[in-house]
């Protein structure tokens, strides 16, 4: 810093020479006084790059610069080296001499050597303070406000004129042209709108459009039920909170239509007033196709849901609904109650009058459930004659007991379908919560245990689960497993009882019975495990092996001379639908060298009138073979003559509980007579089953009957028995 006549510079050091000696900006004379000044390295640094990055962030329209001497007339060099790295921020556009920018009373501000003035056009004061050595701030950032506001003045207050009328030009060309319908909106009136929003509302111009009020082109309320302009004005608060608001909007055309339309509301202040500008696209079409996917997406819920036949809930709707109470329930300490409901004789009814019938049963049952239980409870068909209800809330013993003899009344109230009056009645299974279980699986698969229970009672009744029903299901579910087992290890055993000549006493057949020498129980009757086969699926390949074993046996007692006549064998109806049964014949009889009319194959009357038409094919199909049908357990269905008469039958076989009651009840000896002369008439053999008296065997050979079978004559027996009783027989 230099001081002549009392005046203090500031000259900027500008290079250190090798000599020791100095370059400054600016001249010396003979009698200044220097006093040299030091800073902090690293403060300067950061001063200037804080002014650098400000200006960067705020990046001016030009510079200025202005000094505390005129040095652009002495020393251009050192002016044009101070400034140079001003440009790289903005270009230089002036140069103010401190007389030029600043009264000559304010001596004091040369002790600022250069200060930079940045521009913009605005009227906003500047953000960054100039440092000065001195004090000065105030009288600093007053000038050069100044000096913007007077450009301001002079070019700013032009171009903006300028800049509005271009902007406004845009925004007509934008608001006219957009593919989108527009409105602006004031209050509670519309302002303005352009072609679009005009053509969407059917209005034949703006001015009819503008003039119309709000609820004249919106309904009062909204599909959600909120008032239509409440919706509008809070949306408006949530954009000036927010931002721009998107929802969807119901709207009316002039006439009266409604449609839906996709808003976007933005709201603005313009000359002080709230403007809430709206764009609009129809989206009618979208809606429809949403509407018709959520009306699918209901449809297929319902039917995934549903039963098809009674429209009542289906187990999966029903298993959801039962987890649901049992939440509620464990919340609220409440007692929940499942049962399983199982029709009696209901498959009488089916295999007697058909299919349709059954059905029309099946949705009568379930609009009489619907009926007596409380609006609460839940009423589901599981399949076929099986239906579940949920209990809620039971807060005594006693509204279980009066809701099971409620089902179990109105059930069996007849049922008349067309000129058929029918009657039925159910078992019923009860399981409890939370005194039988927790969990929905385990009160489903109890209950249906207490329902087994209550059929084993003989139906019409209702049964509570208890824990040794459990260990019964237990027992069955080793059975079954014992007899997979056994299936596989060879523990069953072909037995054969003998078809007799009622007067000779020859052999002329046999019917092989298959018994189960069980490992640790010994040998079991087919009463015994043929139920459990049938219900697992275990039937064909059980039946399977006896047909194998039984066609192997009967052909070597043919090779070895010996005439066992016929082999009888019992098919199930699962067996008759086996589509490889015909191929399994086959191939036995050609292993085994074994003759077509060697075989019979015996169905009971109650398969074949479950599905007549598809059994008589079935029939045909094996009678082609060269083998024989025998119709088994004669009498006990509801087979029509109609039906015998199509049946490839060759023999009738009269079911043992009409054999026991004869000679000695009349209606018993009727009804075996009767069956007699049928399969005369018929030209088909008879043979009645279980002969076990002298007085039986004669009544049957009197009336004409000349197969008999029974422990009369014999048991069954193994094949090493049977193999002796042939030797005897031959002789």
């Amino acid at each position: 810093i230099t001081v002549r006549n009392g005046i203090e510079v500031a000259r900027a050091v500008l290079a250190k020479h090798d000599d020791g000696s100095l370059s400054f900006a600016g001249n010396f004379e003979k009698g200044d006084k220097v006093q040299f000044g030091y800073g902090d390295p690293k403060e300067i640094i950061e001063q200037s790059k804080e002014m650098q990055l400000w200006l960067q962030e705020s990046p001016p329209e030009c510079t200025f610069v202005y000094s505390c001497m005129a040095r652009r007339h002495f020393m251009p060099d050192i002016i044009e080296t101070e400034t140079l790295p001003l440009n790289d921020i903005a270009p230089i556009s002036g140069f103010f001499t401190y007389g030029e920018f600043f009264t000559s009373d304010k001596k004091e501000l040369l002790n600022q050597s250069m200060t930079l003035v940045t521009l913009s056009e605005t009227s906003d004061k500047l953000r960054h303070r100039m440092h000065c050595v001195h004090e000065t701030n105030t009288l600093l950032n007053t000038s050069t406000n100044a000096l913007i506001n007077l450009i301001n003045v002079t070019s700013n207050e032009a171009m903006e004129k300028e800049v509005m009328k271009q902007a406004h030009s845009t925004f007509e060309t934008l608001f006219e042209q957009s593919p989108d319908a527009i409105l602006l909106m004031e209050g509670n009136q519309f302002i303005q709108g352009n072609q679009q929003v005009v053509n969407m509302f059917g209005y034949e111009s703006e001015e009819a459009l503008l003039s119309a009020k709000p609820l004249k082109l919106f309904p009062k309320k909204q599909p959600s039920g909120e008032y239509s302009l409440e919706k509008i004005y809070r949306m408006k608060e949530r954009a000036i909170k927010e931002g721009n608001q998107q929802f969807e909007w119901v709207f009316k055309r002039q006439n009266g239509d409604t449609f839906w339309a996709d808003i976007m509301l933005t709201s603005m202040s313009i000359n002080q007033k709230e403007i809430i500008y709206l764009v609009c696209r129809d989206i009618s079409t979208r809606k429809e196709m949403e509407l018709e996917l959520a009306r699918q997406k209901n449809v297929l819920y319902y039917r995934a849901n549903h039963d098809t036949l009674t429209g009542l809930p289906n187990r999966t709707l029903f298993m959801s609904e039962l987890v649901k109470g049992l939440e509620v329930a464990n919340r609220y300490e409440e007692e929940l109650v499942l049962m399983f409901i199982d029709l009696d004789r209901f498959k009488k009814i089916n295999d007697s009058l058909g299919h349709n019938i059954g059905d029309r049963v099946i949705s009568i049952v379930g609009e009489r459930l619907k009926l007596v239980v409380d609006k609460d409870d839940i009423v589901a068909r599981l399949g076929g004659d099986e239906f579940l209800v949920l209990m809620k809330d039971v807060k005594k013993h006693d509204d279980i007991l009066n809701m099971a003899s409620k089902i179990l009344k109105i059930i069996k109230q007849p049922i008349a379908i067309e000129h058929y009056t029918l009657y039925s009645s159910a078992s019923i299974g009860i399981s409890r919560y939370p005194t039988d279980d927790i969990s929905a699986e385990n009160l489903l698969k109890y209950a249906d245990t207490a329902m087994y229970k209550a059929k084993e009672e003989g139906g019409n009744n209702y049964q509570f689960y208890t824990r040794e029903m459990t260990d019964i299901a237990y027992e069955h579910v080793m059975m079954e497993r014992d007899l997979r087992e056994g299936i596989k290890q060879g523990h069953f055993e072909v037995f054969y009882q003998p078809q007799i000549h009622v007067k000779t006493g020859e052999i002329l057949g046999l019917e092989a019975l298959v018994r189960w020498n069980h490992p640790t129980v010994g040998l079991l009757s087919p009463d015994i495990f043929i139920p459990l086969s049938e219900k697992t699926g275990l039937i064909v390949e059980l039946d399977l092996w006896v047909m194998k074993t039984a066609m192997e046996m009967v052909s070597s007692w043919y090779k070895e001379g010996l005439n066992p006549g016929t082999l009888a064998l019992n098919v199930s109806m699962k067996q008759l639908e086996y589509p490889d049964l015909q191929k399994e014949i086959l191939k036995n009889s050609k292993m085994f060298e074994f003759k077509s009319e060697w075989l019979e194959l015996e169905i009971t009357e109650t398969e074949v009138m479950r599905n007549p038409d598809k059994v008589i094919q079935i029939l045909d199909d094996l009678h082609r073979l060269g083998l024989a049908i025998a119709i088994d357990d004669f009498g006990t269905g509801y087979s029509s003559l109609s039906h015998l008469k199509r049946l490839p039958i060759d023999k009738l076989k009269i079911d043992k509980s009409f054999i026991s009651d004869v000679p000695r009840d009349e209606v018993a000896s009727a009804i075996v007579k009767t069956m007699i002369v049928l399969a005369q008439s018929l030209k088909i053999n008879v043979i009645a089953e279980g002969v076990e008296t002298q007085e039986q065997k004669d009544f049957l050979e009197k009336e004409g009957c000349e197969q008999i079978q029974g422990y009369y004559y014999s048991k069954p027996v193994s094949a090493k028995e049977l193999k002796s009783m042939l030797l005897r027989q031959r002789g």
